[in-house]
């Protein structure tokens, strides 16, 4: 596995009359001497690696996932399994890129209330009203996560009189309305989650802002407590809140990864993940990662890449090419 950063590496040590070559060619650094003599000794062998992981596709320049679903403030964990491939030992960085791949811009969204099942992933809800509330107002979530507009409910000349309303980008394309005076009668699956295509009222949206229900009360009683479930589904995402949407951390404690201080890449602020300690030949490392997503960010699928880059990690090669690594010089190897 190559990175594009060894293009860059080879170019670099060639300012310091070194020839630097990875993924499997010639090796040549000069020695640890603090004055370096007319005759300097190279030290000779081979650099490379493979980096694999379960779920993951190797390119030349990164290691990625497949598309991950993620919601907002659900965490992840991940691992790649660097192997030394060549004769020298190794200093190992790697740093995550999260790119976000969208969704097909739809969102489930019920009117807020009460859970049906709290101890369900399903997040259906339900909310109560009584003629002297009349008007009640509630918000309409999508995605658990995002206000998409309001639920308005009124009684209008003996009748029940229901208005969805998106807000922002939000768009409605269906719709699913159940009334009721006990939760009994609702169309629950396994007697827990409500099946929104078996609800009483319904309809089909080009994508519109407002749509309102008049309901006649023929099997609901407008004198009684009333129970009312508001789906729809929704098009329209929110701006991402959060540039760099993804906090990592090392999923296990002890390991020989260091996350090093911010570095500037392209104009880009990024930070990278270092093995202080040397991979021997054959020998086999691993980084393993939770990334967890911003609570604000957005929901749907994103990509994770992993850009990694070696060194010899003999003759303080890692200080000249890492300046701002945390480890130190690394070892004679």
């Amino acid at each position: 596995m190559r990175s594009r950063s060894r293009i860059i590496f080879s170019l670099f040590s060639l300012v310091f009359g070194a020839a630097l070559v990875f993924g499997g060619f010639t090796l040549a650094w000069f020695t640890d001497e603090a004055t370096p003599s007319t005759n300097p000794a190279w030290v000779v062998g081979t650099v490379d690696y493979e980096v694999s992981g379960p779920g993951f596709e190797t390119t030349q320049e990164s290691t990625s996932s497949k598309p991950v679903k993620w919601e907002p403030g659900e965490c992840k964990e991940f691992s790649w399994t660097f192997t030394n491939t060549g004769t020298k030992s190794l200093a190992l960085r790697a740093r995550v890129i999260e790119e976000y791949h969208g969704s097909d811009g739809s969102e489930t969204a019920w009117a807020e209330g009460q859970s049906f099942n709290p101890c369900s992933k399903n997040w259906a809800m339900y909310f109560t009203f009584q003629r002297l509330e009349s008007p009640k107002t509630v918000d309409l979530i999508a995605g658990r996560h995002y206000t998409a507009g309001s639920v308005s409910v009124r009684v209008v000349d003996g009748k029940l009189e229901i208005r969805i309303k998106t807000t922002g980008d939000w768009r409605m394309s269906e719709s699913h309305v159940h009334v009721r005076n006990s939760l009994r009668e609702f169309p629950l699956k396994g007697n827990k989650n409500p099946v929104p295509g078996q609800f009483d009222h319904k309809a089909a949206h080009a994508l519109v802002d407002e749509y309102t229900y008049t309901i006649t009360p023929d099997k609901f009683r407008l004198e009684q407590k009333m129970y009312i479930a508001v789906h729809a589904v929704v098009r329209g995402m929110p701006e991402q809140a959060d540039p760099s949407p993804v906090a990592w951390s090392p999923t296990n404690a002890g390991r020989l990864w260091t996350l090093g201080n911010a570095e500037t890449l392209d104009g880009e602020t990024v930070y990278w993940w270092y093995h202080c300690g040397p991979v021997k030949p054959e020998e086999s490392v691993t980084l393993d990662l939770t990334g967890c997503l911003d609570a604000d960010s957005r929901a749907g699928t994103y990509i994770v890449q992993l850009e990694t880059e070696a060194a010899q990690a003999s003759n303080q090669a890692i200080d000249v090419l890492w300046p701002l690594n945390p480890c130190g010089s690394g070892p004679d190897a």
